[in-house]
């Protein structure tokens, strides 16, 4: 368990103290002061390196547990075993996930049209190779592989599953997400459960990557097919 508190705090002290330096590093001179409106190539370029700092520090504590006994490659879900039957599960759970998601959207879509509601656009989109590569691999490595595996050696599968949820909640709120953005919490939850099931880094970071592209759907939506979101959703940019 130690080791997981350790890889979290890492993790976090990572993202806080240098998350913004780097994009700032990358920005350049002319990096605005607000870092929302830096460049989108700065911002992936800062967030890249600032992940793969977090990747390092997590496989760092993973290989010192593993050496001292206390985790095998096979309990941080570094395996391929069984991939055939891992991947009907997976395609399973993700049909699942998939059409729950379409329930909401078509509700969202809804409450849209009828509220005359604006979307926010492009803040999601710009970030996409961090929000598709380099955010699933880092997180899940640091909050599946090693704090689901801490959790459940000290804990039971039910707490295992809300300290996982709550604790990917805070991450988010640590990135500046609003406190009502409440689906972190069920993403933490489904991705701990996903980890529980089938213990394969590879399937959790499907998921979480296509989640995140499900977060971008509106954006996408928008850049390549504008008339389609304009009848869907009743407006204009």
């Amino acid at each position: 368990m130690l080791g997981a508190v350790a890889a979290v705090i890492a993790d976090a002290a990572i993202y806080y103290f240098g998350a913004e330096p780097l994009i700032r590093y990358f920005a350049g001179p002319d990096c605005p002061s607000n870092l929302e409106f830096a460049p989108a190539a700065a911002k992936n370029a800062g967030l890249a390196v600032n992940y793969a700092l977090r990747l390092s520090a997590a496989a760092v504590i993973a290989t010192f547990l593993s050496r001292r006994g206390h985790a095998t490659v096979d309990d941080l879900g570094l395996t391929l075993k069984d991939a055939g039957r891992d991947a009907v599960w997976t395609a399973k759970v993700i049909g699942v996930l998939l059409a729950g998601a379409l329930v909401l959207a078509a509700a969202a879509v809804g409450v849209i049209r009828w509220r005359h509601a604006r979307v926010d656009l492009g803040s999601d989109m710009e970030l996409w190779p961090v929000s598709l590569l380099c955010a699933p691999l880092a997180e899940e490595f640091v909050y599946r592989s090693l704090l689901v595996n801490g959790l459940k050696a000290n804990y039971g599968t039910k707490s295992t599953l809300a300290f996982s949820a709550l604790i990917f909640y805070a991450l988010h709120l640590g990135y500046s997400r609003p406190w009502w953005h409440l689906h972190y919490l069920f993403a933490g939850a489904i991705l701990a459960w996903a980890f529980l099931q089938r213990p394969r880094l590879w399937i959790v970071l499907l998921l979480h990557a296509g989640g995140n592209l499900l977060v971008m759907s509106d954006d996408l939506l928008w850049r390549f097919a504008p008339k389609a979101y304009q009848a869907l959703l009743g407006q204009g940019r």
